[in-house]
């Protein structure tokens, strides 16, 4: 098998470059799960390169991704086009924000910008979608010129697939949560006052607004969204800013629930695994080959972290009521011990505890300074951030609300899966969980002490196993011992490694 000669591979990583090459050259779609900084893109391509599956679709949750994959594609020869969705090349993106995809799927034959889109007029290279910025016609679509002469296609989940000899999908486990759609109280009542003046009538939609979260799906249901959809249309038409299509997303979500004045709405993922795919992780929770159609995992062992499970709370919903005391002594006790603590929950959890630390509602952006910080578990600053902490606190199993789950299954079943409970559950609360803990646990050194307030953790030894060495805790005085012993090794390590 070829290796680059001026690259010494790691352990373990020709090994794996050699199995994925075998595997991609038989079509199959493979899993590989290793830690963070392993070096999972490098030995990917090596085998693409290997199993001439080239070229490449390259797909990322965030195009930031791209210049680690572009850097590593260049040591091996390998051309690379990051390619960007309407909403960084459309020109019309600032004026139609995202009901710019529905105008140019419709009637981009009469948009200036695509007629005006020349080849002769375009760079004769380009890497990347942002050397086209300013060209002043459809960079969108201009990206195809160069796509086509490149072996490496880097793009978001997404944008427009397109067909290639072989398909990576980077960070896969952000796949296996649902994705979430949020609507202003505000832009809900601007998308009613457009629908009035082209005289429809707006009775149910106006319900809406003042239902609670168990009459909201049965509110929606009434809604004529097909009526909607043609009024849309005609706005789109016209290309006049409208708050229609947020209005009308929102209505076609698997899902609709409401926190304080922002509707949410929560979406299936649409997980197609196509022959010769390469699923890149180092987070994925559950033996997924026995409810995806995957034919092989690779397994790199990471680094496990000692993570104490609490048997004397839950946010169960049946039982959360009970436990908010219980919850409240336990941040007390925790924020004296710590001087940097995470804590990661529902909303509905987070925010009855706020007066503790910061609150992520409250935030811009994360202080340089803080002790604690109260973060939504699938918010913000749980995915892609570091955070260097001394504690993480998993307050609560972040599972979905029950009605939101009961719909998602409704969903993965139409969809075909073969584990939809599993896919509305328990993978995106503990893919969820994983992914806060792992603001703090990127690199090889850290250490943070893990607390998982809920003793429903309990039930997935099995899963987390690779990740965590799971410990019951059935006390707060207990935990208290814990948490000083902690402290104290913390205390050692840093007065030993701080130089004299």
């Amino acid at each position: 098998m070829w290796w680059p000669s001026f690259i010494s591979p790691r352990e373990g990583q020709y090994r794996v470059a050699e199995a994925l090459t075998v595997l991609l050259k038989s079509g199959s779609t493979i899993l590989l799960n290793a830690p963070t900084g392993w070096g999972k893109t490098l030995v990917t391509l090596i085998a693409l390169k290997n199993s001439n599956r080239l070229p490449v679709l390259w797909l990322v949750r965030s195009l930031s991704i791209g210049d680690r994959v572009m850097e590593d594609s260049e040591k091996l020869g390998l051309r690379t086009f990051i390619a960007a969705g309407r909403e960084k090349t459309c020109p019309l993106y600032e004026k139609m924000r995202e009901d710019v995809h529905d105008y140019c799927k419709l009637f981009r034959h009469r948009c200036k910008y695509f007629l005006e889109l020349e080849h002769d007029k375009l760079p004769e290279r380009a890497e990347s979608w942002r050397e086209l910025a300013e060209l002043g016609f459809c960079s969108y679509y201009a990206q195809d010129y160069y796509i086509s002469n490149v072996e490496i296609i880097v793009q978001n989940y997404y944008r427009k697939r397109i067909i290639t000899k072989a398909t990576v999908i980077d960070e896969f486990h952000n796949l296996l949560v649902p994705r979430e759609t949020r609507v202003k109280m505000d832009d809900l009542q601007d998308a009613i006052t457009e629908l009035k003046r082209t005289g429809m009538e707006t009775r149910n939609i106006e319900k809406i607004l003042k239902a609670d979260n168990e009459t909201l799906p049965l509110l929606v249901e009434e809604i004529d969204k097909i009526e909607v959809y043609k009024k849309y249309i005609l706005k789109l038409e016209e290309k006049k800013k409208t708050k229609i299509g947020k209005l009308l997303r929102l209505l076609r979500a698997d899902a609709i629930y409401r926190e304080n004045d922002v509707f949410i709405g929560v979406y299936a993922s649409k997980i197609r695994l196509y022959p010769c795919t390469v699923l890149l992780s180092g987070t994925v929770p559950f033996n997924v080959k026995n409810i995806l159609d995957i034919d092989a995992i690779i397994k790199v062992p990471v680094k496990r972290h000692k993570a104490y499970i609490l048997e004397w709370v839950t946010s169960r919903y049946t039982e959360f009521k009970n436990h908010i005391i219980e919850y409240d002594k336990l941040l007390t006790v925790i924020k004296t011990f710590g001087k940097r603590i995470l804590v990661f929950g529902p909303d509905r959890i987070i925010r009855i505890f706020k007066n503790k630390g910061l609150y992520e509602k409250e935030l811009t952006s994360i202080p340089k300074e803080w002790n604690m910080l109260l973060l939504k578990a699938r918010g913000r600053f749980s995915e892609g951030v570091d955070l260097e902490a001394d504690i993480v606190v998993i307050l609560g199993a972040p599972y979905l609300t029950p009605d939101i789950i009961a719909r998602l299954v409704k969903s993965y079943k139409r969809l075909g899966y073969k584990s939809p409970e599993k896919l509305a559950t328990d993978i995106p609360m503990l893919t969820t969980t994983l992914q806060c803990i792992g603001r703090a646990a990127r690199t090889p050194d850290s250490n943070p002490l893990i607390i998982l307030a809920d003793y429903r953790f309990n039930r997935f030894q099995e899963a987390l196993k690779d990740y965590l060495d799971l410990n019951s805790v059935e006390s707060l005085a207990q935990l208290k011992n814990i948490l000083r012993k902690h402290r104290e090794h913390s205390e050692r390590r840093n007065s030993t490694s701080t130089p004299t």
